[in-house]
């Protein structure tokens, strides 16, 4: 699968194809209601709902569970329901859940389902599972009512990041970052500003680390204007600093590649130059100078290869002409062809 990202006005790269995958990740969880047998007929009017929690692999999808009564219209409480409902919150990239669920406190094969939830459906509520009002009543129940599920979710990817593990820490990170928990110093970009944690900032780049040791009017105020990047570009690389992980890399390659190469995010710069895959005759010369610019050596090689191999193309090429501005690219791209 392939997407094109543009920009305009600018020598940067103009049709770039990027890669996209597809990541899997799953969810267990047991959802306990606490006094169930006492309460039941308290329950039967005020529905109880679990507390909302994230997905392992995406902090912005929550999910919430939730028990109904439903009361049949023939009025005898022996034919009436419990039914075992999931919220979800998707996120952007949520594409499909798949859930299994199940009363543990009776046996597994009488009481599972499997259902199912995709993006296109709109409608984010799900009835998992159905509990005779009357079997209930007459099993013996301990005091709670122990419900699990397990959630399988399938995520549209753009991440280059093959090492990348969500876990509790990360989650925590993330929410460090993303709620604003007691931050210590604030980033102008653009119309938007960023809360953030220096010493977080410094471990991560030596960048920061010279920024917040220096002697400056910004360290003073704990805040720096920052006016080259774009906020959506600055906050992906803040998630990366945090958590190791990036989201939107198919749009934000460019951006990101240049917001690395000034921080010295080294790991951050590697995936961007691996996001850039499918090089075209015509973006070639303009992916040349953006690794060049930003001393991307892994693209620029690659970059080189494919032109050696398509030389008559690229001479040829109206995009070529913009290379003629720099006698040294000039030179190492004919040294690569005479040296093939």
């Amino acid at each position: 699968m392939s997407d094109e990202a543009s920009s305009e006005g600018s020598d940067e790269p103009t049709g770039i194809h990027l890669t996209t995958s597809i990541i899997k990740s799953e969810r267990i969880c047991t959802w306990e209601i606490k006094e169930f047998s006492s309460y039941i007929d308290i329950f039967q009017v005020i529905s109880p709902q679990s507390e909302e929690f994230p997905s392992n692999y995406d902090y912005y999808t929550k999910f919430q569970l939730k028990l109904l009564y439903s009361q049949r219209h023939s009025g005898h409480a022996e034919s009436d329901t419990y039914i075992v409902m999931l919220k979800i919150k998707p996120s952007d990239d949520l594409q499909k859940c798949v859930i299994e669920t199940l009363l543990q406190n009776g046996s597994p094969m009488e009481f599972n389902s499997r259902s199912m939830w995709t993006k296109n459906q709109g409608n984010s509520d799900i009835n998992l599972l159905k509990i005779e009002s009357s079997i209930i009543r007459t099993r013996e129940l301990t005091n709670s009512l122990f419900i699990k599920c397990i959630i399988n979710e399938f995520y549209i990817s753009n991440e280059e990041n093959p090492d990348f593990h969500r876990c509790s820490l990360t989650i925590d990170f993330d929410r460090l970052l993303e709620e604003n928990i007691l931050p210590d110093f604030t980033f102008n970009v653009g119309d938007e500003s960023f809360h953030v944690h220096k010493a977080i900032l410094a471990v991560r780049s030596p960048v920061f680390y010279a920024m917040f040791h220096q002697n400056l009017s910004e360290k003073n105020k704990n805040v720096v204007d920052v006016p080259d990047i774009e906020p959506t570009a600055f906050k992906e690389m803040l998630r990366f600093i945090y958590t190791g992980n990036v989201k939107n890399m198919k749009i934000m390659a460019f951006d990101l590649l240049r917001a690395a190469d000034k921080y010295q995010l080294d790991e951050l710069k590697t995936l961007c130059e691996k996001a850039f895959c499918d090089i075209s005759v015509r973006e070639a010369p303009s992916l040349l100078l953006l690794a060049d610019r930003h001393n991307a050596k892994v693209l620029k090689e690659k970059t080189l290869h494919f032109i050696r191999k398509h030389i008559k193309e690229a001479i040829g090429s109206e995009e070529f002409l913009q290379l003629y501005t720099r006698k040294d690219l000039i030179q190492e791209v004919m040294e690569t062809v005479v040296n093939k």
